[in-house]
């Protein structure tokens, strides 16, 4: 980031809507304008060296040679170490920093990421953004991720908020304080949220595009997921617990409880499978009846998102049951026993899973984010009880 000087001053103030470039190789190339900029130099000889920039009224950095590459606007802009390996920043969406309420945003944008807030900061030279305050990130990747479950789609267009603050540095992102991240199918909200990336995020506006590898959640985890097909919704997915960590390469994940988590889908699959279907007519249809699944537990869980495995430990119950509509929320124990159709258990330690059979047999275009039938497996002082349908 090198302005050009165009006189021998220790410091030069060019005219309102100054407009200043770079003399690097177009990676390094930076335009800068703004209503009053004031540039310090060093003098060297015969040439000045500038060494840092104030930059004031509709601020606008934009590296040159790419659209993707580095970018910031802000209603004020201080740019130190200009000399050096790597610009600090620090961007502000007012000019006056004791103002509490910001005329306009403070942003910073590179590639696969954007950053807003009322005032923010960049070290280039260690790869470094932090926001002390609240503030909100989006991934802008194009690419979605294909893990067909709850904090799998954290990739196109996912906007993470936060109240108190965010540090970015290398591949890890770090939010905190009332820490929601929202993409087109899930909410996920806890205290906070550490989001590690498939590739460090580089401030001088290189790399490319960015998705989440792995997320951990703190300090009270709830999760709601929604998936759906042309034809309407397929799923419904909540949960709520006191941790939780999950890997959306390998699909492995583990949490900490007391917690429940609640799934509502179509029974379509199961029941054809149960009265011998042909594959065909295994897929279920949005008339078939909703079916949902909740689960109790005080321990923990554990399991992959992949092979849709989950397993619960330490007093757990679980209702299964029919429901009339994708937000019915039946209790989990009823003094009159279950209602038709509905079985419970009790138990210490229960695995649930997709039946490996029942999920090949109902492929088709409208099975990539579909459940298939369950199966159950229940150990310690297991307790079961039911009423038929009808």
């Amino acid at each position: 980031f090198t302005p050009v000087a165009t006189a021998p001053t220790r410091s030069a103030s060019p005219s309102l809507g100054q407009t200043h470039s770079t003399t690097r190789k177009a990676k390094d190339r930076y335009r800068v304008t703004g209503r009053e900029i004031t540039i310090d130099v060093d003098l060297r000889g015969r040439r000045a060296e500038p060494t840092a920039a104030v930059c004031r009224g509709e601020v606008l950095l934009q590296q040159q040679g790419d659209a993707d590459a580095l970018r910031v606007t802000g209603e004020a802009l201080r740019a130190e170490g200009l000399a050096g390996d790597g610009v600090r920043l620090t961007v502000l969406g007012n000019a006056d920093e004791a103002d509490a309420k910001p005329r306009t945003r403070a942003e910073v944008q590179t590639r696969g990421l954007r950053i807003g807030a009322a005032a923010l900061h960049v070290d280039q030279a260690i790869g470094r953004a932090w926001v002390d305050g609240a503030g909100d990130a989006r991934f802008l990747s194009d690419k979605t991720s294909q893990t067909p479950s709850p904090l799998g789609d954290l990739g196109p267009e996912t906007t993470i908020t936060w109240r108190d603050g965010v540090e970015i540095i290398g591949d890890t992102l770090t939010a905190r304080g009332e820490v929601l991240a929202e993409g087109r199918e899930q909410r996920v909200q806890c205290a906070e949220l550490v989001a590690t990336l498939t590739k460090p995020i580089d401030f001088r506006g290189g790399g490319g595009d960015l998705k989440v590898a792995r997320v951990d959640c703190g300090g009270g985890v709830w999760i709601d997921h929604r998936t759906s097909d042309p034809a309407g919704q397929t799923s419904h997915q909540r949960l709520q617990l006191r941790t939780l960590g999950a890997d959306l390469r390998t699909g492995e994940m583990t949490g900490q409880g007391p917690g429940w988590i609640r799934s509502v889908h179509y029974s379509g699959a199961a029941s054809s499978i149960s009265g011998g279907g042909s594959p065909s007519a295994l897929v279920a249809q949005q008339g078939d009846p909703l079916r949902l699944l909740r689960v109790d537990f005080m321990r923990g869980m554990t399991g992959n998102l992949n092979t849709r495995v989950v397993r619960f430990q330490e007093r757990v119950r679980a209702l299964y049951t029919p429901v009339s509509s994708w937000d019915d929320q039946p209790p989990p124990v009823s003094p009159t026993g279950p209602a038709p159709g509905a079985v419970t258990l009790a138990c210490q330690e229960l695995r649930v899973s997709e039946d490996p059979a029942g999920r090949f047999a109902t492929a088709g275009p409208r099975r990539k984010d579909r459940l298939g039938p369950l199966e159950m497996y229940a150990t310690g002082a297991v307790r079961i009880e039911g009423r038929p349908e009808g």
